[in-house]
């Protein structure tokens, strides 16, 4: 049985975990202080945790990093903890994301993904994201490059907004 996924915005006392999550998940890391400078930035920067609702004290699960500025959905980072991939915690946070970005008037999203995530990759057609571009040698630790993706931010992008939230 899948979780219940629960988002609730980043705070500090929450930095231990994203950054253990983050470690497990990227290569090149973000540090402590990139999520602290979103958490106490502007306010086009939202930071959300992902959290099991049956197992609330066992802190977060999962973060998501994204802007809402001039109209356009900037998805910075997002992350599950391994043992929790591919049980819809990503796809909740992406349909929170684009759930803010439509509150903001945003009415388009982008991000960029590496070309060798697969998952991510995968995850990111479902909510209508379409490579646009490629930022050639992007990640500095491989020189790999990135690729750029857009979508139009809509209510029922991913099926996810008109159901349960939850898939």
């Amino acid at each position: 049985m899948s979780p219940v996924w629960i988002l609730d915005k980043m705070r500090p006392e929450h930095l231990g975990r994203v950054v253990e999550i983050e470690r497990q998940s990227f290569t090149t890391p973000w540090p402590a202080d990139a999520f602290l400078s979103d958490i106490e930035g502007e306010p086009w920067a939202h930071t959300l945790v992902l959290l099991d609702g049956d197992r609330p004290h066992a802190g977060p699960r999962g973060y998501v990093c994204f802007w809402t500025l001039e109209g356009e959905l900037s998805i910075q980072n997002i992350a599950t903890h391994p043992d929790d991939r591919r049980l819809g915690g990503a796809s909740r946070m992406v349909a929170e994301a684009f759930a803010e970005g439509l509150k903001a008037g945003c009415q388009w999203a982008w991000l960029e993904v590496r070309p060798t995530n697969a998952a991510a990759m995968d995850l990111y057609s479902k909510w209508g994201f379409r490579p646009v571009a490629r930022r050639l040698g992007y990640y500095e630790d491989t020189g790999e490059d990135a690729i750029v993706m857009c979508a139009r931010v809509t209510a029922d992008a991913g099926g996810v907004l008109k159901g349960s939230g939850n898939r």
